[in-house]
């Protein structure tokens, strides 16, 4: 009788803890995806650039120097190995294509603006494996709250 009873126990307890750590997720997913207040960085937006060879360090300055020169740019980053620059701007101000047009495209530079793929866009968010068991209840609990 005292081993049953013990074990009625332990399971009602298993059970209270994966039920609080549930609520808590879902809490947690609906305050994330709840917006009260515009999101600080709601207006920045990033785009990237590849380069077909290898560029000299003349050539990284220049690019770099013209990129500082637009309106709206708020941080540059060149990734020498993979051959690209990443760059941040204020989408009011300016836009993707033409930084890239008045920045980076030169014939010099064997450059092409980096365009997102029709399946990453369906995707939605990079991070989150949308087939997954976090993605799916964050999409359900997203469209509960939204």
């Amino acid at each position: 009788m005292q081993l049953r009873k013990k074990i009625k126990w332990t399971i009602i307890g298993i059970l209270s803890v994966s039920f609080l750590l549930f609520l808590t997720l879902i809490v947690h997913i609906a305050v994330m995806v709840y917006h009260k207040a515009p999101l600080p960085f709601e207006h920045l937006q990033m785009a990237r650039a590849d380069f077909q060879a290898p560029l000299s360090a003349t050539q990284l300055k220049k690019i770099k120097e013209r990129l500082e020169q637009q309106k709206g740019i708020q941080s540059t980053f060149f990734n020498i190995k993979d051959r690209n620059v990443v760059y941040t701007f204020d989408n009011r101000e300016n836009t993707a294509g033409q930084i890239y047009h008045l920045a980076i495209q030169d014939p010099a530079y064997h450059s092409s603006p980096y365009t997102v793929t029709e399946a990453d866009l369906a995707s939605g968010c990079p991070v989150i494996d949308n087939h997954s068991f976090y993605g799916k209840l964050t999409a359900a609990v997203s469209k509960i709250i939204n």
